[in-house]
């Protein structure tokens, strides 16, 4: 099993480790290496005067992990073991608005065994307090200038897979 420390935001900047285990994800525009685009812009002025703080943080999370996921590889030789050499140990650790909810066992317990069981992986987050978060940026621009703001009920993760392929047809 590899281990993957992800470092995001301002720790991603701030630590100075350098290994293959170790990846830094910067999503916070402006920031210096930034690595993540992410877009949400038109998401909030149709349906929302204000995006809560932790539906910010969820959206900042779930392009971490994306993130992560995409960059710490699984080697080709662990794909026919599977199993305990196929699964990833990812370490996160990222600043968020919300601290005391996302450390809360409930949240926090939700949101691992999510991630665990979708990915078949092990996840744990180290979440801080974020010292200088951006305001709401440009994330998931979704606008269309012709047609008007769509009414949002439901939102499917599709990757592309069988596993989402099944998903979204449910």
């Amino acid at each position: 099993m590899r281990d993957f420390k992800i470092y995001c935001g301002e720790h991603a900047q701030a630590t100075t480790e350098v290994q293959e285990d170790v990846i830094k994800l910067q999503l916070w525009t402006g920031q210096a290496h930034e690595n993540i685009t992410l877009k949400i812009e038109d998401v909030h002025q149709p349906l929302y005067t204000d995006i809560p703080r932790p539906f910010h943080d969820l959206i900042e999370i779930a392009a971490y992990v994306y993130a992560a996921d995409q960059k710490a590889k699984r080697s080709f030789k662990d794909a026919n073991s599977f199993g305990g050499k196929w699964r990833r140990n990812l370490h996160f650790r990222i600043p968020v608005r919300c601290k005391a909810l996302w450390e809360s066992p409930e949240v926090s317990n939700c949101l691992t065994e999510l991630l665990n069981f979708i990915s078949d992986d092990y996840y744990t987050f180290e979440f801080t307090q974020a010292k200088r978060p951006p305001a709401l940026q440009t994330y998931l621009d979704i606008s269309d200038p012709v047609e008007p703001a769509i009414d949002v009920q439901q939102v499917v993760m599709f990757s592309g897979g069988l596993d989402s392929l099944a998903g979204a047809i449910e």
